[in-house]
């Protein structure tokens, strides 16, 4: 891939004066509408970034607890679960392959993965209705989806959550 790089935040920024309510404003902040006019946003003023630290990047990779992210032939390198209170918004691909699921939740803003890949997985079955919401093409190998109960999820039951599917690779 491309050139390694790390996300981070620097330098002050100045609350704006807006013609617009600050209502309007933290509204719009809080809820983009698409991760171009995210992306536009936060070229066009750190504040949006400084206050809503959301990285949009296409494709999530995890393989054995070590994280990549994809931006464009980039490779995004050293995410780390810190303070630092970065949110993604995965718009392509999810893989994962032997990783903790939960501490990735938790950071995830918005997830609209088209393609996901499960590998050497155990994942609950909300875990699993999570990453699948938008999945129209799923790969899933030597992965296991158990109930709360501990009980392994009946095939049937795993594509009723697939509302979108297409083609899966199991």
């Amino acid at each position: 891939m491309g050139s390694s790089h790390h996300i981070y935040f620097s330098g002050p920024y100045r609350h704006q004066n807006w013609s617009f309510k600050n209502s309007y404003i933290d509204y719009i902040l809080k809820h983009p509408s698409s991760v171009k006019v995210w992306r536009k946003m936060v070229q066009s003023c750190k504040y949006f970034f400084a206050k809503n630290s959301i990285v949009a990047f296409e494709q999530l990779f995890c393989r054995n607890e070590k994280w990549r992210v994809y931006l464009r032939n980039q490779t995004l390198k050293d995410i780390r679960y810190t303070s630092n209170p970065l949110k993604f918004w995965i718009t392509a691909n999810i893989e994962l392959a032997n990783c903790s699921v939960p501490p990735l939740i938790s950071r995830i803003y918005k997830l609209n993965a088209r393609f996901s890949d499960f590998s050497e997985q155990m994942l609950s079955y909300n875990e699993f209705l999570y990453f699948s919401a938008n999945v129209a093409y799923l790969g899933f190998y030597n992965t296991i989806v158990k109930n709360d109960d501990g009980s392994i999820v009946p095939f049937e039951k795993l594509v009723e959550g697939l509302p979108k599917l297409k083609e899966a690779v199991l």
